[in-house]
């Protein structure tokens, strides 16, 4: 659904995500940094609960650059990520946050391929 706006900085967000009705770029972002949040606080909840020593912190920005923006504002010693382990066409189509944060990361990175693509 397309509908006209005057304001250059609004979004509409349709009802299937949750909400109805025009919002700035600005209360959208807000809206998906909330969203990032809970999905972010739930997976690392049960790791928790484990007694291992998890930090959230959703960030916005092209996905390689933050992750490499927030190792170094952070002082991490390593980056550690799960790998769809694309090759191939798909993979230079889709691109690769791996390759991108190995390219602007100064740090060690930790490859690690989810046990259903094994």
């Amino acid at each position: 659904m397309l509908q006209k706006c005057r304001r250059k900085d609004a979004v509409y967000v349709p009802h299937t995500a949750g909400a109805i009705g025009w919002f700035t770029a600005r209360r959208a972002r807000a809206a998906e940094l909330v969203g990032a949040q809970q999905y972010l606080s739930s997976v690392a909840e049960p790791l928790r609960r484990k007694g291992q020593i998890v930090a959230v912190q959703p960030v916005v920005g092209l996905a390689a650059a933050a992750i490499a923006r927030l190792a170094r504002e952070q002082h991490a010693d390593a980056i550690a990520m799960a790998t769809h382990g694309r090759s191939g066409l798909a993979r230079i189509v889709l691109g690769s946050v791996a390759t991108g944060v190995l390219q602007q990361a100064c740090l060690p990175l930790l490859l690690v391929r989810p046990p259903a693509l094994r």
